[in-house]
């Protein structure tokens, strides 16, 4: 926290706003970007955030909509198959 507490008391050298958004870019934010306080974004992520135009975006949103992470890739249909067959007491093995 001591860059942001930095900039928060020192904004106004920079000529940022007081009101800044600070996140970070990572080439590899996993699996950080899950438990920070902090936006922590990868670099397709950061020019997703950026497209958006909403300083609001969260890191949820990101997940959520350049992720795609709660759309299911199976239909209904497969998903009761799936359903069906794990009734019959199948279990995956090691090989």
């Amino acid at each position: 926290m001591g860059k942001q507490n930095h900039l928060a008391r020192n904004y106004s050298k920079y000529g940022i706003s007081s009101n800044f958004k600070y996140l970070i870019v990572s080439k590899s934010p996993e699996i950080v970007s899950h438990f920070s306080q902090y936006l922590i974004l990868s670099i397709n992520e950061f020019e997703y955030w950026l497209k958006t135009r909403d300083l609001n975006t969260t890191f949820e949103d990101v997940l959520k909509d350049y992720w795609k992470i709660y759309d299911s890739p199976f239909t209904s249909k497969q998903l009761s198959q799936m359903q069906r067959d794990l009734e019959t007491g199948w279990r995956f093995t090691n090989e």
